[in-house]
């Protein structure tokens, strides 16, 4: 299937056994190879609560396609709160993978809003296949 991030095999399920077995965590020297920036967007929907998205779109410089990465997210200490860690393992928006040499979009619902406080992120892991 072509998908905006390029070419995706889709299979059938019993071949998703085989392609798990290809799946490994990515060095750390890997890990450096895939930058990005991230941002905060609010989704409301009429009757329900905000949704606070972290959308992470990275390069993957990396020789592997990208199935997940594990980011950690801080906000920063501020007058009126303390500071917040916490780790979300993100997968990619177009539901397949980030090829090697490209972009690609990761999001997830953060849980908290960060209002106005300071925040950073950063890749603390990344699971590719081979």
């Amino acid at each position: 299937m072509f998908t905006p991030g390029g070419w995706t095999e889709l299979g059938n399920p019993s071949s998703s056994s085989s392609s798990s077995q290809n799946s490994y965590n990515l060095k750390e020297e890997e890990i450096r190879k895939i930058e990005g920036r991230a941002g905060i967007r609010t989704q409301e929907f009429i009757g329900e609560a905000a949704k606070y998205l972290l959308n992470c779109s990275v390069y993957n410089g990396t020789s592997n396609s990208l199935t997940d990465l594990t980011i950690k997210f801080e906000i920063k200490e501020t007058d009126t709160q303390k500071s917040i860690s916490r780790e979300y393992k993100l997968h990619p928006k177009n539901g397949g993978v980030i090829p090697p040499l490209s972009n690609g979009d990761f999001e997830a619902d953060i849980g908290l809003n960060p209002a106005s406080a300071k925040w950073t992120w950063g890749i603390v892991r990344a699971t590719g296949l081979r």
